[in-house]
């Protein structure tokens, strides 16, 4: 799903382990969530699906109100990825379908399976018709693997706990795109190997991204603290140099893991993958949820009261927010297994092949 970069760099880790496995994956998607797709995997078929075109206000207070209106034209392009899949399963000969969030791509011809963290969607007054409408989605699919842990261990919280009736879920763990950080997780309080101050990650839709990264670099910008920003847009890996910042358009994931394990703070949205992302890494963040945008206030204010990561409203942030994060107390998660073996998961699609 095209809905920032989250739900591309979330299916690293799976791709990678489908590839050990020597099956041959074939990429779908749109916009900047396939184009870093393919630039991850440049060897593999990518093929072009309908955007679902979700436009955003600026205001936040409009956000839910914007997003009702475009479901019309959002089920169009539902249904004609759906046809589409359909052309792709006969092309491919393909044996099995994950869809990552993308509620048309599923067929009746081979094993389905969906992706998520959202049994429950947050959506303030429409969360409950919102979540019944996404768990009628997810029964379409022969399995739903959910990326976290289950219990009280778990990172989504009331996101992930509560399927409804749903019989087809498996609680698969959190997924991250790094896997090279165990000696750095294991050493994450240790401040005294960090070369660089701040280490800013800036994702998901316009226009809210490009409001964060204007207010990130007037805060940030000129002080004696070095900054790296990566600005989370697929244009090009442009790089260029302010001050004391270093601005890189995105990265890939083996650059932006160095990133986060030489950062003494990163400054994140609060959105799931990002969550994920900085529990593998053992990193320390400071969380600014996307104004408006419920799923991600509940996962900062649930990070924050856990303990786990300091968080901060955007129209509040400044560099008091940071300096206070900056001297925070960590609490410690769950460690994520390096070892997660996948491997049974794709059982599914050997079902009478």
């Amino acid at each position: 799903m095209n809905w920032g970069l989250g739900h591309a760099t979330r299916c690293i880790p799976l791709v990678r382990a489908l590839l050990k496995e020597e099956f041959e994956p074939v990429l779908a998607g749109d916009g900047a969530s396939l184009q870093l797709l393919a630039s991850e995997f440049p060897a593999l078929r990518t093929y072009e699906l309908p955007s679902y075109g979700i436009r955003y206000s600026r205001s936040p207070g409009l956000l839910k109100l914007i997003l009702l209106s475009q479901l019309p034209r959002i089920q169009k392009a539902v249904s004609e990825e759906h046809r589409l899949v359909q052309e792709i399963v006969q092309e491919e000969k393909a044996i099995g379908i994950i869809s990552d969030n993308r509620f048309g791509v599923w067929s009746n011809e081979v094993p389905s399976v969906y992706l998520t963290h959202q049994l429950q969607v947050r959506a303030g007054m429409l969360s409950s018709l919102s979540s019944s409408w996404h768990q009628r989605i997810i029964s379409k699919f022969q399995r739903c693997w959910v990326c976290d842990f289950k219990g009280e261990a778990s990172l989504a919280g009331e996101l992930s706990s509560n399927g409804g009736n749903l019989n087809n879920l498996d609680w698969i763990g959190p997924l991250s795109r790094f896997s090279k950080l165990e000696h750095q997780a294991a050493n994450a309080m240790d401040q005294s190997n960090k070369t660089i101050d701040i280490g800013v990650v800036l994702s998901g839709p316009e226009p809210s991204r490009s409001q964060f990264e204007e207010m990130v670099i007037e805060v940030l910008k000129g002080r004696r603290e070095k900054v790296v920003i990566v600005r989370g847009v697929t244009d090009s890996q442009a790089c260029l140099t302010q001050q004391n910042l270093t601005i890189h358009n995105y990265m890939l994931a083996d650059e932006l893991e160095k990133l986060i394990g030489q950062s003494r703070l990163l400054i994140m949205r609060s959105g799931y993958s990002s969550i994920m992302d900085l529990h593998a890494a053992g990193a320390r963040a400071l969380l600014v949820p996307t104004p408006g945008q419920s799923e991600q206030e509940y996962l900062a204010e649930r990070m924050h009261k856990k303990g786990w990561y300091p968080s901060v409203k955007q129209s509040e942030f400044g560099w008091n927010s940071i300096q206070e994060a900056l001297e925070y107390q960590w609490a410690e998660t769950k460690k994520t297994s390096k070892k997660t073996d996948y491997a049974p998961l794709f059982d599914v699609f050997l079902q009478g092949n």
